[in-house]
């Protein structure tokens, strides 16, 4: 009923008892999908949730950013000037690939940006839709798909 109410296809009944052994029942630090159609059931956190393949985003190929003091178009959007703590030669924007570190604003040390997504909360499929600004190869921001930015120490500083 639920799906229903979602304006989704049906559930084939052949994955209703899947429901329980791969989303209900599954670790509690996993994070299971169940797909069909254009959709997906996840859980994350403890919470079931539907996702259409339309709201999964994915970003193109990282590029340079000449210069970062000027707009720049990338990934179907405007991204507005940095400011600059310093001049750095090679500033880019590219996608999270997976193993970046960086120390966010406010925080002693670094962090894995995996165990930083984990720690706010950011659910795995929002994860790969996070563009990181580098300058040089130092993470200076990250911008989260819902247009949050979040500083490193090393952009305000």
């Amino acid at each position: 009923r639920w799906l229903f109410l979602q304006g989704v296809s049906s559930l084939p009944v052949a994955y209703w008892a899947r429901i329980q052994s791969e989303l209900l029942h599954a670790r509690q630090d996993a994070n299971p999908v169940l797909q069909w159609s254009a959709q997906s059931l996840r859980r994350f956190q403890g919470q079931i949730y539907l996702i259409r393949d339309a709201d999964l985003i994915e970003l193109p190929e990282g590029i340079r950013w000449l210069n970062p003091q000027h707009e720049l178009s990338w990934a179907g959007r405007r991204w507005l000037p940095v400011s600059l703590a310093e001049h750095h030669p090679l500033w880019r924007i590219a996608p999270r690939q997976g193993g970046e570190r960086w120390r966010p604003a406010g925080r002693a040390h670094h962090v894995l940006l995996k165990h930083w997504c984990q720690d706010q909360a950011i659910p795995p499929w929002q994860r790969q839709a996070i563009a990181c600004i580098w300058a040089d190869e130092t993470l200076v921001c990250l911008v989260l798909p819902n247009g949050q930015v979040w500083p490193s120490h090393a952009l305000t500083a």
